[in-house]
């Protein structure tokens, strides 16, 4: 049997199809299942609680919490904005729609920062400020690796090696990009407005 000649075939696939597509996407998932497991585990242990907070703690405020999670998700805008461009050539936009991202998403971990530092109570304080601490700094920790992620993509970009025939790292990030914004908001509602519900 003769062997067929392969040489046209690419030597790596571009895209959804691509091994880093299937890779983040595996990714993905596993974050998620962690991120519902932080959230199933506030309200377990709210339901031993005979308050929530518990006394000595008062209700979260809600207006830091609220800005740092509506710029993470705002900033998601941009980067999809700066990937439909790509795809069509535009470099530029790719620079404009990234740098405008990394700075909105920027403004969470600052944010978070300032909020950590109002608190008063620390993570072994009770079963409330351990799992508040805890989910609060695991998303910390997301923004963190989506902000390297997102300075990784752009130096690319600025480097020219993002175009519309190869933009498969951009799309990849993107993807963590939009999944770390749409996490942020069950767990922003479960640690900021559901104590308000749950104590009414």
């Amino acid at each position: 049997m003769r062997p067929r000649n392969v040489a046209h075939l690419p030597r790596s696939l571009a895209g959804p199809g691509s091994s880093a597509w299937i890779g983040m996407l595996l990714f993905v998932a596993i974050e998620a299942t962690a991120y519902g497991s932080l959230i199933t585990s506030y309200f377990y242990l709210q339901l031993g609680a005979e308050r929530w907070p518990p006394d000595g703690i008062a209700q979260p405020a809600l207006l830091l919490p609220t800005l740092s999670t509506a710029l993470l998700v705002a900033s998601a805008v941009p980067v999809r904005w700066a990937e439909l461009g790509i795809r069509r050539g535009d470099e530029r936009r790719l620079r404009i729609g990234l740098a405008l991202g990394l700075l909105l998403a920027s403004g969470y971990p600052v944010i978070a920062g300032i909020e950590a530092s109002q608190r008063s109570y620390s993570l072994a304080a009770n079963a409330y400020a351990s799992i508040v601490w805890v989910a609060s700094s695991y998303s910390l920790l997301h923004v963190v690796g989506l902000l390297g992620l997102g300075g990784y993509v752009i130096a690319l970009a600025f480097r020219r090696d993002l175009h519309a025939e190869k933009h498969t790292a951009l799309g990849v990030v993107a993807l963590y990009w939009y999944f770390a914004a749409l996490a942020s908001i069950p767990l922003w509602a479960t640690l900021y407005l559901a104590p308000r519900a749950l104590g009414a």
